[in-house]
């Protein structure tokens, strides 16, 4: 029931035309008289920001991750040629 139901959502979804006036502004509040809330997205209060070793470190393991990631899927392109 749940596949029925997305599927007739993303149906419906494509046949309504999009009314502007009723999308809303990322960060806006349009049901509470415009009133700014949190957003995801870049720190904005400095004091909020992360230790900046521990930051380093995440991006350094991302990084280091993605490069795994790469690695092995050179590996497996190469091995399938």
């Amino acid at each position: 029931m749940t596949n029925i139901t997305a599927v007739s959502t993303r149906a419906q979804t494509a046949r309504s035309p999009v009314n502007e006036s009723t999308v809303s502004t990322p960060g806006v509040d349009t049901l509470n008289t415009n009133n700014q809330h949190t957003q995801a997205g870049p720190v904005v209060n400095k004091d909020a920001e992360l230790n900046t070793k521990l930051n380093s470190k995440a991006v350094d393991f991302v990084q280091h991750r993605q490069a795994v990631i790469r690695f092995v899927q050179g590996a497996i392109t190469a091995s399938v040629d």
